[in-house]
């Protein structure tokens, strides 16, 4: 796609070229194009309109996923998050081998383990990802609901930005149903923690939501620095870690 340069950037149409502006910077493309009403009536756009029903499911299920996250995922996103859950969510959609073209389901997709592989280990913020943050393994049991890190040391297990002086683990598990959009959202008690050498055991469980058809097991590492015994979240969120650990 064209890149517009130059000191002025503008917005808008003229002479059938179209200027935008989004998140990675201004672009330039040709405007116009076929009627909406000739899309969705003629049937040499038949597979646009399939492509268009299934885009529109794709887009409320993974809306449905954030707004089911709540807190978690406000707290820890980057300026393409929706974008780039909109592509995986494209890709596990091509995994329902049910349904006809333009009816295909993430519900059904979900059935193939395939498509669990897909959204496991997304990370909802580009800019902090677990992989990079949490330098040690950890001791994951879906089947349980537990996560453990053995003999955990907060300021060489972490990779901490500047000014942080203290982390916050939440371990949660969301269960979902998308062709209904019923939700249940349950979270270990969070464990907080100083940024220092001292060892500990870090350790946290609940009990798994078992009466929705998918369940998304969940990670956020969030980080504060604390003035006169207050702890402040740090940079609005920049740093934290929203990671998808396990979907089943």
């Amino acid at each position: 796609m064209p890149r517009q340069k130059g000191l002025f950037k503008i917005e808008g149409s003229i002479d059938g070229v179209t200027f935008y502006r989004n998140a990675e910077g201004h672009f330039v493309r040709m405007a116009g194009g076929v009627s909406k009403a000739r899309i969705m009536n003629d049937s040499a756009f038949a597979r646009t309109r399939e492509n268009i029903s299934e885009f529109g499911n794709n887009a409320k299920a993974a809306k449905l996923l954030r707004d089911a996250m709540g807190a978690l995922v406000k707290n820890a996103k980057d300026s393409r998050t929706s974008n780039r859950l909109m592509q995986l969510f494209n890709k596990v959609k091509n995994l329902d081998t049910v349904s006809p073209r333009g009816q295909r389901k993430i519900s059904i997709a979900l059935e193939d383990p395939v498509a669990k592989n897909f959204l496991q280990k997304f990370d909802f913020n580009k800019r902090a990802q677990l992989s990079n943050v949490l330098r040690r393994t950890f001791d994951l049991d879906p089947s349980a609901g537990t996560f453990a890190i053995n003999a955990f040391v907060p300021a060489q297990d972490l990779l901490k930005p500047e000014g942080a002086t203290h982390a916050t683990v939440i371990y949660a598990a969301l269960g979902l149903d998308f062709d209904t959009a019923e939700s249940d959202l349950v979270q270990a008690l969070p464990v907080n923690f100083a940024l220092d050498n001292v060892p500990q055991e870090l350790s946290l469980s609940l009990d798994l939501p078992d009466t929705l058809p998918s369940v998304f097991q969940l990670l956020l590492i969030e980080f504060f620095q604390e003035v006169n015994t207050v702890q402040y979240p740090l940079n609005n969120g920049t740093f934290n870690v929203l990671n998808i650990l396990n979907v089943s």
